[in-house]
């Protein structure tokens, strides 16, 4: 997986924690 990949997947993960 490329890092810009990784990033937007920590991205999205930090966004999903923000959501409960």
């Amino acid at each position: 997986m490329p890092l810009r990949v990784r990033l937007r997947t920590a991205s999205t993960h930090k966004s999903n924690l923000n959501y409960p």
